[in-house]
Parts: structure tokens; C-alpha cells; sequence
């Protein structure tokens, strides 16, 4: 028997080898599911927002004194939860496409996000990626599946699964034109009832309130749940303010939806915007015209695409373009983004690509990043 690594694709030759051999093939999050198929499981992907509304799930189960236990991607991996004392009423998971993939048993509900290509070096294309996904949705006859009204890939699913409830949509809870969270005709939740950031957070919620509705929690009287619940690290995470300048954290933008989803969660600041990172064949148009449409005052590019990233913006006509510069590393990106940017502005890193290269991951990039800004002097 082999175990495979997540980060290991199960479309590598090597391992593809294995499985002509007869050799068994199988992962941890299949021998957690072994484990527990039977019981009580929610388990949360899509590209984007998975731990964020993985861990608002638990929390409010847990704010409500349903006994739930968080693992996968983010609280505890599967592995260290396989006995736990006393058993949770509910299990909920985050699982990345790549746990997805080759997953054999199935949770009790399934939440499909979004989807935005990525890691294609991992699936292989666009399609592959979008099937590894859904996987998790088909392997438990009756599951739930909790689909993304407004994302036109994961609407389309929504015919061809047996038990569906869509978020995002009229009927279910949705954000009105004031961004506050709906459900049919009734205002629930204003928006500031929330501390997470954005109109992207805000649906993550709302995907959130769909499942716990279907656990039987009145999902119209959870006001004190949903304002304790703290935004995770690295996710427009302000670290600090120096200098008059606001520094926001938002290393786990890998992908250019991601970042865009920054600028729309901070319409109306005066932008300077850190980008770019490991190159992994993302298309960057649609962010240098939301960049350039935005009103960012400065970009400045990292390696190995902020290059890429740079060029795209000044490609675009602009009344007032933002100007550009090009950093050899995070220091120095900070250094110039905090020069470029006056008191009372945000110096924003949302780079739109992995951190691989420079960084460990989106967590030491982080990191590095809040250091970098609380380096910035003050003004004289």
C-alpha cells in the first residue's frame, strides 16, 4: 500500500505506474473517511474562501452548542482527528482539490464555493480540475451538495445532483443591493454584523448559514455567533499602522479572482498594491483592468510575475494610471510601496500568485510581510 501526499498529483507517471502495478493506492483523507463515512460530516472546497467558511461553520455550531470538530486544511489534519474524546455531533472539513480528487466515500454535505482555475500544474487542465472538485459531491449518494448560485460553473451543477441547496440565489440566503445577508424577502443581517471584510467574506457567510440551517440551527437568530467569529491570518488581515499608512495582509490571494476580491473589499482607499509571486500560467489581464479601474495609486511587482503583472497595467489606458515599480524582494516591495503612498492609505499585499521560490508558503510571506511593514519609519 502507498499513502499519497496531497501535494503529490495523482496524474504523475510515477504514480499512475503504481496503480497499473497493482499496488494499492490510497491517501489520508480516505483513511479518516474509512473511519468516519457513517457519521456526521460537512466538508468545505472551492478555490477560494474554503477555510474561512469551513471554520465559520464550526464556530457557529459550536457558538450553539453543537459539539463540532474542525480539520482538513486548516484546524487539525485528518489524520490527528481520527479519535477524539468526547466525539463531535458534527465533523467539519476543509478538503483542496487535491484531497477531492481521488476521494471514495463521501460527507453528509458537500459546499462547493467557486471555482477559478488553478494549480493546473497539479490537475492538468481547466476541466480536470472542475471534475476533481465536484468528486467530492458524488462519492455519498446522499449528499447535500451546497452550490454557489452566482458562480455560472458550480450553477450548472446544480441539475445534476440529486439534493441541492443553492446560497448566493434569491430564495436562499443571499447579499442584497446593500450587501447585507437575505434570506428570500427578509433582511437578517446588516452588513456590518460581520467583522470579516468584503463582499466575497460576506458570501462565504451566507454559504455558511445555508449549512447550519440544513444541521437545524435557526440560522435568523445567530447575531452574537456571527460577530465573535475572527477573520483568519492572511486574509486582509491589517497588521498594522505605521507611518499613517494601514498595511494589510492578504498573502493567501494566489490567484488574480482573489486579489481582485481585495480591491473590491477596499473600494474607495488610496491603494499602493504588492503583486506577484511564482509563476504558474494565470491569465492577468482581468486584474490589471480591475487595478487600473480601481484607482490604485501605485503597483508594485515582485518576482517572478509582478513583471508580468506590471506590464498588463501599463498596457491599459488610463485617465490617472497608477505608477509602476519593480522590487527584487518583499523588503524592498514595502519600502517603495510605503514611499508611494501618503498618509491615510493602504499598503495592500494581494499578490495574485503562489509564494513558492521567495517563500515557504502564504503563511511565512505573511509573516514576512507584516515585519516588513512594522520596519516602516514613522515621519519625521
Amino acid at each position: 500500500m502507498v499513502i499519497r501526499s496531497p501535494g503529490v498529483s495523482r496524474y504523475r507517471p510515477e504514480v499512475e505506474r503504481l496503480a497499473a502495478s497493482g499496488v494499492q493506492l490510497t491517501t489520508g483523507t480516505n483513511l479518516w473517511f474509512a473511519e468516519h463515512g457513517d457519521e456526521r460530516v460537512v466538508a468545505v472546497t472551492g478555490t477560494k474562501g474554503k477555510s474561512t467558511t469551513a471554520s465559520l461553520i464550526a464556530h457557529l455550531l459550536n457558538e450553539s452548542g453543537v459539539r463540532a470538530t474542525l480539520g482538513g486544511n486548516v484546524g487539525r489534519p485528518l489524520l490527528d482527528v481520527l479519535h477524539v474524546d468526547p466525539q463531535p455531533d458534527v465533523w467539519v472539513l476543509e478538503l483542496s482539490s487535491f484531497q477531492a480528487a481521488d476521494l471514495e466515500r463521501g460527507p453528509s454535505i458537500g459546499v462547493l464555493l467557486n471555482v477559478h482555475p488553478e494549480h493546473l500544474d497539479w490537475h492538468g487542465t481547466p476541466e480536470q480540475y472542475m471534475e476533481d472538485k465536484v468528486n467530492l459531491l458524488r462519492r455519498n449518494p446522499d449528499c447535500l451538495a451546497v452550490l454557489n448560485w452566482s458562480d455560472e460553473r458550480v450553477r450548472e451543477l446544480a441539475g445534476h445532483l440529486p439534493d441541492v441547496r443553492l446560497f448566493a440565489d434569491i430564495e436562499g440566503f443571499h447579499l442584497d443591493a446593500d450587501g447585507a445577508i437575505s434570506r428570500s424577502l427578509d433582511r437578517l443581517y446588516e452588513p456590518d454584523a460581520l467583522r470579516l471584510q468584503g463582499r466575497h467574506n460576506a458570501l462565504n457567510a451566507c454559504a455558511a448559514l445555508t449549512v447550519v440551517q440544513e444541521l437545524g440551527l435557526d440560522a435568523a437568530a445567530l447575531d452574537e455567533a456571527l460577530g465573535s467569529f475572527e477573520p483568519l491570518p492572511h486574509r486582509l488581515e491589517p497588521v498594522g499602522v505605521y507611518g499613517g499608512r494601514t498595511f494589510v495582509n492578504d498573502s493567501i490571494a494566489t490567484t488574480p479572482p482573489a486579489a481582485i476580491a481585495a480591491l473590491e473589499a477596499l473600494a474607495g482607499s488610496r491603494i499602493a498594491m504588492i503583486v506577484g509571486g511564482y509563476e504558474r500560467g494565470q491569465d492577468y489581464a482581468p486584474l490589471a483592468r480591475r487595478i487600473v479601474d480601481s484607482g490604485v495609486e501605485l503597483v508594485v511587482g515582485l518576482p517572478d510575475t509582478g513583471k508580468r503583472i506590471v506590464a498588463e497595467v501599463e498596457g491599459l489606458e488610463a485617465d490617472q494610471p497608477p505608477a509602476t515599480r519593480l522590487a527584487a524582494d518583499l523588503d524592498e516591495a514595502v519600502r517603495v510601496a510605503a514611499d508611494g503612498i501618503p498618509a491615510g492609505g493602504v499598503v495592500l499585499l494581494s499578490p495574485a500568485a503562489p509564494s513558492y521560490v521567495q517563500f515557504r508558503d502564504f503563511e511565512e510571506r505573511g509573516l514576512a510581510f507584516a515585519q516588513a511593514a512594522a520596519r516602516v519609519k514613522e515621519p519625521a
